[in-house]
């Protein structure tokens, strides 16, 4: 967690601000190419971006030019980092550098997965291989005054793949697992004068209730037609639309008429009529949940409300 999370992510942010100390003070640094109003366009562009991010993706980053120091969360980090820093910083970083950051990217994207593959885990090693030694390249050039950029956390993480192989997927051994654990049980705790009886307790409740579960997997079946929300409704293959839905049906536009009639098409349900005359009545929803739990939204209602208030990124 604080290899990928934090660590990696200190040091990058450091070159590419050109804030770590040590070194010669007049040496040319072209990676340093967030300061200034760069700096501050690039923290408006990760804050904007945060209404389009997928709800799976948990908490979205905010302006990191304005809240770096203000508790930047490590999920934060992660997603900025993997995932909106190859496209943020393409018009900034040097292309050596761009390609070298991709690289460490493309490895710690796999390496968080819950199920990698030997080809996945194979190239992963390889890329870890060669950014660690592009890094001393790009970096350090291999300079007794640079050493300063030199941090264990780049020979650490080329050491990720190898860790795959004795103990499977990382995500399910570092500290995520733990913290969120301890987290879900602090819920729980209802009589806090004795807090940490009470803490034993739910612990020691959650492993029977668990270990019942393995043993009867029908004690631990979810009934998801009861836990549906009201006026909530399933049409197969674990999708469900949820409301806000429209009062009555009514007729759908000569564009929806068209999808609609393409669609029953595809299905071998094909109209008696030609296209042209095709027309049908529908009940809009402006939610669905897909069959991984997440929520897509419609812009029936979306458009309806600013972006700064939007639930693009709400679980």
């Amino acid at each position: 967690m604080h290899l990928v999370a934090l660590n990696i992510t200190d040091l990058f942010l450091g070159l590419w601000r050109g804030t770590l100390s040590g070194g010669k003070a007049d040496e040319p640094c072209p990676w340093a190419v967030l300061h200034g109003d760069t700096w501050l366009l690039h923290g408006a562009e990760v804050g904007c971006a945060a209404h389009f991010l997928p709800g799976s993706f948990d908490r979205p980053p905010r302006n990191i030019a304005e809240k770096l120091n203000s508790g930047y969360k490590a999920k934060e980090f992660i997603t900025y980092y993997y995932g909106y820093g190859p496209a943020l910083l393409r018009h900034h970083l040097p292309r050596p550098y761009l390609r070298n950051f991709a690289k460490f990217v493309s490895a710690g994207r796999t390496l968080g997965k819950h199920c990698i593959t030997r080809h996945e885990l194979a190239i992963a090693d390889k890329l870890t291989r060669e950014a660690e030694l592009e890094y001393e390249l790009l970096y350090y050039r291999r300079e007794p005054g640079s050493l300063h950029l030199v941090r264990l956390c780049i020979h650490t993480f080329g050491h990720g793949p190898s860790e795959v192989q004795k103990f499977g997927p990382l995500i399910g051994v570092t500290q995520y697992t733990m913290e969120r654990a301890i987290g879900n049980l602090g819920q729980e705790l209802c009589q806090h004068s004795t807090a940490f009886a009470n803490l034993s307790h739910r612990a020691l409740l959650r492993c029977q209730i668990n270990s019942l579960g393995y043993l009867l997997p029908s004690l631990a079946h979810e009934d998801k037609a009861r836990s549906l929300p009201k006026g909530a409704q399933c049409v197969g293959n674990n999708q469900v639309l949820l409301c806000p839905k429209d009062s009555t049906s009514r007729w759908a536009t000569d564009r929806e008429a068209t999808a609609f009639y393409m669609y029953l098409a595809g299905l071998d349900e094909r109209p008696l009529v030609a296209p042209s005359e095709f027309s049908i009545r529908v009940h809009k929803y402006a939610r669905l949940r897909l069959a991984n739990g997440q929520v897509a939204r419609s812009a029936w209602k979306e458009t309806l409300k600013p972006l700064v208030h939007s639930r693009i990124a709400h679980i």
